[in-house]
């Protein structure tokens, strides 16, 4: 079942490539006799690499075109020798840029007023052409100068020439795919004067050998010059389905017009060293619960594979590494994740996980996660389609689409699934989640309410990882959840040191009461985090309220993160924000970024260069005013905020569902908030005050930087936008901004140093 994984055999050149507009050389002038009115006629010379590329015949063919300014040559003379050749054109002016070939060329992408000088698209599947590459995507680009030049073609792209040969399979190979680890192999590429940009990239690009191409013939696969940071791996897939897989991390620098030669020894995953179906699965899951950790040893999936219900449970640790060799498998009544522990020196990459939860066989531990209960190891480029929607009836809920808890590495790992539970808590239990994983780091299970038990606790990372899938939890029941928390990313963090670097959510995120017991503590929501708090006891048996840094507070990193999903808390409380000096340990934070984040002393919650772009909504029925919304985070202490943006609509939900406190940056700082460097808020704010015949509900606190200090902040930023309390628009512009940074029921004004309107 296992195989050593082979090195890609590619040698680095130290040539760095782009797509690059080259200098011309002079040529004799064009003829100009027989061209057709309304058209020029300009020459084409190949690269010096044209004519014979490494055996590869690349020369001009009488089919050929180029695109011009944006206009396709209509007609072509092929030179005496087929490196050169004039192209017919419909005139237009110097100085010309040149595509070839017009098929690849995006109509109308050409603004030479705007420095674009043309859009390519490089398909994410390749046709096999015997003995060469596919024409299609064989890129050149050229510059001239004036019509008395000849336009001198430079290649944009590299070749990659692979023979595969097998001894013990020798089937026909239906297909070979190379993946880059980072770099775009695939998507519409357009040229400017400035650079490269990629729309719809991909890393994955695919040649598709129809019929099967014979082992032992090359096949030629074109990728864009450049260097390649973490290599390339190449997965061949016979006509019976049979793949083998190559891997090199190491840098490559790919350069235009040159070709690299590759064997690949076939060594294909079959029923002894590759799981090809559900049994075989089964039985490496029973030796991973048998004790074996496969530590040092691949473990490859040979094939997509499906099963009406679950796959078995490998309940125990895997020290080995898991090559999904971008397979699915899919568990159509799916209750549990493929693994319990993916130890220290463990890595599952490169897998999709389909299907459907159908139960959670443990909702207050793994929930709905797809890949491991624990990773302590790496999760790499994982993929969870698997959707949810159930009806659970249990004291606790605990959900995360890749895993559990996550104390090693989640890096490039992207949910797609809908979540949508409805919680029919049975008694005073846990309630948190999130599109990659429940938890940002290990638990042990001992910790109690206000001290915290991290001995042997490892801090997770959260790298270049991805939320889709909306999440929707409705709470019913006559009893609480405790300990709140939901994120686009992950839900709960209550340790030192786990970290967000480049993490995305486009999912929606609700948080609703429908029957549920008045709660005393706490519920909090945010774009990537929910919550990066502990909790303390409120009373025998509860651990609810939220601890707001008087007893812990922790140092989380959030780093190049985005939130466009938008954002809605709806939940019952029997606390409210009374005063401006309100303690938060039982508000609902709702922020574009992280709901709570608390931090204490030198344990600094860390916000740099993270933005927000989702509607922030929150409110309850009952005569509390208990939701605060922040356009990063709902509610903060001890806070670094710095190049971070927020352009965001902030909504109470109705004059019978009021909230608290909102603010451009923060909804309410409780102590020792920074907003600094490049930051921007722009708010639009559409807000209602709590109105009873007690008037110590009848609070509300909104400004465009915080809600309400409750104690210390200082902000360096921009801010802009409009408030709106009770259907009147307080008018706020740039001539009165100031007196709206914070609200003027605010505890504590915060030190103001160069805060400028946004425009």
């Amino acid at each position: 079942m296992t195989m050593t994984m082979k090195t890609l055999n590619i040698i680095s050149i130290g040539l760095a490539c782009t797509f690059a507009l080259a200098c011309t050389v002079e040529k004799p002038e064009n003829p100009v006799a027989e061209t057709p009115a309304g058209y020029i006629v300009l020459k084409a010379s190949a690269p010096s690499t044209k004519t014979v590329l490494d055996g590869v015949a690349v020369n001009w063919t009488s089919s050929d075109a180029i695109v011009v300014n944006g206009n396709t040559s209509t007609a072509i003379t092929v030179g005496s020798d087929a490196s050169s050749a004039d192209f017919t054109i419909p005139a237009t002016e110097a100085p010309f840029y040149a595509i070839s070939p017009a098929s690849a060329y995006v109509d109308g992408s050409f603004n030479l007023s705007t420095g674009v000088l043309g859009s390519v698209t490089l398909p994410a599947t390749q046709t096999y052409v015997a003995g060469s590459y596919d024409p299609a995507v064989a890129v050149m680009t050229g510059y001239q100068a004036s019509e008395t030049a000849g336009i001198a073609f430079e290649h944009a792209m590299a070749y990659l020439r692979f023979v595969v040969e097998g001894t013990t399979d020798t089937d026909a190979i239906k297909s070979l795919a190379v993946t880059s680890g980072a770099e775009p192999l695939c998507g519409t590429f357009t040229l400017n004067s400035s650079g490269i940009s990629v729309a719809n990239p991909g890393t994955t690009v695919t040649m598709d050998c129809g019929e099967g191409v014979a082992q032992g013939n090359p096949i030629i696969v074109a990728i864009p010059a450049g260097t390649y940071s973490k290599g390339l791996t190449v997965t061949a897939v016979d006509v019976n389905g049979h793949s083998a897989t190559v891997v090199s991390s190491k840098s490559f620098t790919a350069a235009e017009g040159t070709i690299y030669p590759t064997t690949i020894p076939f060594v294909p995953g079959s029923s002894d060293d590759a799981i090809m179906n559900a049994d075989q699965w089964a039985a490496f899951a029973k030796q991973v619960a048998d004790g074996d950790d496969f530590a040092g040893k691949t473990v490859k999936i040979g094939a997509d594979i499906t099963v009406d219900g679950y796959f078995e449970y490998a309940n125990g640790t895997f020290n080995g590494t898991l090559e999904g060799n971008n397979h699915v498998m899919t568990a159509n009544g799916n209750q549990w994740p493929l693994f319990a522990t993916i130890g220290e020196n463990g890595k599952v990459q490169n897998l999709t996980v389909g299907g459907s939860f159908a139960a959670m066989a443990n909702p207050g531990v793994a929930g709905n996660a797809t890949i491991a209960k624990v990773n302590k190891g790496t999760i790499y480029k994982c993929t969870s389609t698997s959707t949810v929607n159930l009806t659970l009836s249990t004291s606790g809920c605990v959900f995360g689409a890749i895993c559990g808890q996550n104390g090693g590495v989640v890096e490039e790992c992207v949910n797609k699934g809908d979540i949508t539970i409805d919680f029919a808590i049975t008694a005073n239990g846990a309630l948190y989640g999130g599109g990659i994983s429940a938890i940002g780091h290990t638990v042990n299970g001992n910790s109690t309410a206000t001290l915290l038990d991290n001995e042997g606790c490892v801090a997770g990372k959260f790298i270049n990882c991805t939320n889709e899938g909306n999440i929707s939890v409705t709470v019913t029941g006559n009893k609480k959840p405790t300990k709140n928390g939901i994120g686009g990313i992950c839900g709960l963090v209550y340790m030192n040191g786990t970290s967000f670097d480049g993490c995305v959510n486009k999912g929606d995120i609700s948080r609703i009461s429908d029957g549920e017991a008045s709660n005393n503590g706490c519920s909090s929501l945010g774009g990537i985090l929910g919550r990066a708090a502990a909790w303390y006891t409120t009373g025998s048996g509860d651990s609810a309220a939220l601890d707001n840094g008087d007893k812990n507070g922790f140092a989380t990193t959030y780093t190049n993160c985005s939130n466009s999903g938008a954002i809605l808390c709806k939940v019952r409380h029997n606390a409210c924000i009374k005063s401006a000096t309100e303690s938060g340990a039982r508000v609902d934070g709702v922020g574009g970024i992280v709901g709570a984040a608390i931090g204490k002393g030198t344990n600094v919650q860390t916000i740099t260069g993270c933005s927000n772009t989702g509607t922030l909504s929150a409110g309850w029925s009952h005569d509390t005013n208990n939701s605060v919304l922040g356009g990063i985070v709902g509610l903060a202490r001890v806070a670094e905020i710095k190049d971070c943006s927020v352009n965001a609509s902030f909504k109470a939900l109705g004059t019978s569902g009021p909230i608290g406190a909102a603010g451009g940056f923060v909804g309410f700082v409780k102590d020792n908030v920074n907003v600094s460097g490049n930051s921007v808020a722009k708010s639009d704010m559409d807000l209602y005050v709590r109105t009873t015949s007690n008037p110590v509900y009848n609070v509300m606190y909104c400004g465009l930087a915080f809600g309400n200090v409750a104690t210390s902040a200082t902000i360096s930023a921009k801010v802009s936008g409009s408030i709106k309390v009770d259907g009147s628009d307080l008018g706020v512009s740039s001539d009165n901004y100031l007196e709206y940074i914070v609200s003027s029921g605010s505890n504590f004004t915060p030190s103001l140093d160069n805060v400028l309107w946004a425009e």
